[in-house]
């Protein structure tokens, strides 16, 4: 009889353990997703400051894979939602030459986590442009919520705030 009621007790404690984190792992069911913005490019720059002269404007180097960035595992995990504003200089032939977080919301995101999210985006020129080095800002919306639709909804209206 004792050893019928030992094994009872382990199994209220395993199914009381399961209830303890089962929210846990509810939460991080969620969907995240992210949004690319483009802020600028010396292209918006260079075009505002000589629109009279005949000359080629600079590359305007676009994105050549268009699956979203990356949430940052560390982000996700533990629900963390935002926005970070990126600069990059772009090489005449399309190589990432610089990569920095400008500025992110909330501010103390882990920077190494974020810069890994748009490491993985490369560009390319569109047909008929000239290669030249480009100097890009953009923006990448971290959002999280119960679906994927949810979370695309959820970054549509953070892409409207400020990142600052």
């Amino acid at each position: 009889m004792m050893v019928a009621l030992k094994l009872q007790s382990s199994a209220l404690i395993l199914s009381a353990s399961f209830m303890l984190y089962a929210p846990l792992t509810n939460a991080q069911q969620g969907a995240g997703t992210t949004h690319f913005q483009e802020l600028s490019s010396s292209l918006d720059n260079a075009q505002s400051a000589d629109s009279s002269e005949d000359t080629a404007p600079p590359s305007p180097w676009q994105r050549a894979n268009f699956h979203p960035p990356l949430y940052p595992k560390s982000m996700a995990l533990n629900g963390i939602e935002g926005c970070a504003v990126y600069q990059t200089t772009i090489s005449d032939k399309g190589d990432v030459e610089s990569l920095s977080v400008i500025r992110s919301v909330p501010d103390n995101l882990e920077k190494a986590a974020l810069l890994q999210s748009a490491e993985l985006l490369k560009w390319q020129l569109p047909p008929g442009s000239e290669p030249a080095q480009e100097v890009k800002e953009f923006r990448i919306n971290f959002c999280m919520a119960d679906s994927e639709r949810a979370a695309k909804a959820r970054c549509e209206q953070f892409a409207a705030l400020p990142c600052s």
